[in-house]
């Protein structure tokens, strides 16, 4: 059976919450769409190519401050462009850069620091490269490098090349997911299932890669990065069998554990929060902090979605039921359900709920 072609979709929302390397062919329009992409999310472009930089571009130079008695390490004026944290910057011919400029470029990408300068975390960091044997001196990626990405295969759009050529060789940014402001609100649920499955299958926290060519694999930093690729696409509004998953999941932490994750998740039996809200079915507690986390996230989905005074009480009751037992998972989701539509959350504007449900979520707040 042959896979739905997603194009680059999942790298255009994977870079919105966590840095991506995108890797293809040479002149397929890799830098020219993500300086579209840029644009189109009213960010500044800030191309580098790290063939042409030395690495204290990236550490800083060594400048005395003779009044403090030490020597800072400052950037170049280059990072003037990041510091209101609206940039996009695209690190490109990520596999031309020298052995000594990769060590520089680590901070970078892993805590966005430029010698004493860092970025602001809503900066989108970007790496595009040629596979090693289109580039000339081209020097694989040590494993360190390679997990400070999310890894992507550019698919090249002919369609919309074509559109451009006919507009007189003008190209618009290509359609892609806007993460919302909320998507926080998904952590919590996609935490506790990758915890769980962890917990069930320890050999897959860590692997490291065997071969130069294996570019995404699991460990700490690439299961984070599976945790938020997912929490933004669920929060893009992309359901549970939906494909966009899978290669977000081979994309962090390799196709082997990645595959193993999905089935994992794909097998959850969990209760539907649509039937639960319209009284289809009702919910009875299972001490299973994973998928009770899975439900009060998705009722507060559904809540965003078409938000009730009728539907919040009802999600009232599965909120302080599980939270009678499970005080952590309740809190996790508190905020958002509490807080009214103007301030972010899901309950009406200017309605209070019951007495008798108020007080017994406030007794929870406050335990």
């Amino acid at each position: 059976m042959s896979r739905i072609s997603l194009g680059n979709t999942p790298a255009f929302l994977a870079c919105q919450v966590a840095p991506v390397l995108v890797r293809g062919g040479t002149g397929v329009g890799k830098s020219s769409t993500w300086e579209a992409l840029a644009h189109a999310l009213g960010r500044t472009f800030v191309p580098l190519y790290g063939a042409t930089h030395l690495p204290e571009d990236f550490s800083g130079y060594p400048t005395p401050d003779h009044k403090a008695g030490v020597v800072r390490m400052l950037p170049t004026s280059l990072w003037d462009k990041t510091k209101d944290g609206m940039a996009l910057v695209l690190v490109d011919e990520v596999t031309n850069v020298p052995s000594a400029t990769q060590g520089g470029m680590l901070s970078v990408l892993s805590e966005r620091r430029i010698g004493e300068y860092v970025m602001p975390a809503s900066t989108i960091i970007v790496g595009a490269c040629n596979p090693p044997e289109l580039c000339p001196n081209a020097v694989p990626l040590a494993p360190a490098m390679r997990a400070r990405f999310v890894h992507f295969d550019w698919e090249v759009d002919y369609e919309h090349w074509f559109t451009g050529l006919r507009a007189g060789c003008q190209w618009e940014a290509p359609t892609f997911p806007l993460v919302p402001a909320h998507w926080t609100d998904f952590l919590p649920q996609f935490g506790s299932l990758v915890e769980a499955f962890l917990r069930s299958a320890p050999d897959a926290r860590e692997k490291l890669p065997q071969d130069d060519e294996t570019m995404s694999f699991p460990n700490l930093r690439t299961w984070t990065y599976l945790v938020r690729c997912f929490a933004a696409a669920s929060a893009c509004g992309y359901e549970q069998k939906d494909p966009i998953y899978r290669p977000l999941a081979v994309g962090c932490v390799g196709e082997e554990v990645g595959g193993m994750f999905l089935r994992y998740w794909h097998r959850l039996d969990l209760l539907n929060p649509e039937a639960y809200l319209s009284g289809a079915e009702d919910y009875k507690y299972e001490r299973r902090p994973d998928a009770n986390i899975c439900f009060l996230t998705g009722l507060v989905k559904s809540l965003r979605d078409n938000t009730s005074k009728e539907r919040w009480a009802r999600a009232a009751e599965a909120f302080i039921t599980i939270g009678e037992q499970e005080i952590e998972s309740f809190l996790m989701q508190f905020k958002s359900f509490w807080n009214p539509v103007s301030k972010g959350g899901v309950r009406p504007d200017g309605w209070s709920p019951p007495k008798e449900v108020l007080a017994k979520l406030m007794a929870l707040v406050q335990s």
